[in-house]
């Protein structure tokens, strides 16, 4: 599986714990790059199964939460993007993988916090679209 030869459609994907009522809940968007406009909203939540939930296992209790709402889309997006982690999940597979697998749509992560791994920073130039390889 590789990039479509052009990426028209974007969706974003987020999960959120209520750790007091023992909820989970995700939301996805999907943005039109041409129109730049919303096209689509979906949310989901459900009871927390335990004892499925561990920190480890976040990945496969999120995609059962996901996974309706990327079911039985009206059109299928070009391109996915989870605030999850992906290959820098501590097994190697994050929720952006599962999706990626699972739907057979190019994914990645894209999160605030590194779970493992580390970057050289002195590597890193101080300019837009600098990158470094992460190192786990």
């Amino acid at each position: 599986m590789g990039l479509p030869p052009s990426i028209r459609s974007i969706a974003a994907i987020d999960v959120g714990y209520d750790l007091v009522d023992l909820r989970i809940a995700a939301s996805l968007v999907v943005y039109d790059l041409e129109t730049k406009q919303i096209v689509l909203t979906k949310t989901n939540q459900a009871d927390i199964q335990l004892p499925h939930y561990c920190n480890d296992l976040f990945p496969h209790t999120d995609l059962e939460v996901v996974k309706p709402l990327l079911e039985g889309l009206p059109m299928r997006p070009d391109m996915v993007i989870c605030n999850a982690q992906g290959l820098a999940h501590p097994r190697r597979l994050g929720l952006a993988c599962y999706i990626g697998v699972a739907f057979g749509l190019p994914t990645f992560g894209c999160t605030r916090d590194r779970v493992v791994g580390g970057y050289e920073p002195k590597a890193l130039k101080a300019k837009v679209g600098s990158r470094v390889p992460m190192i786990s």
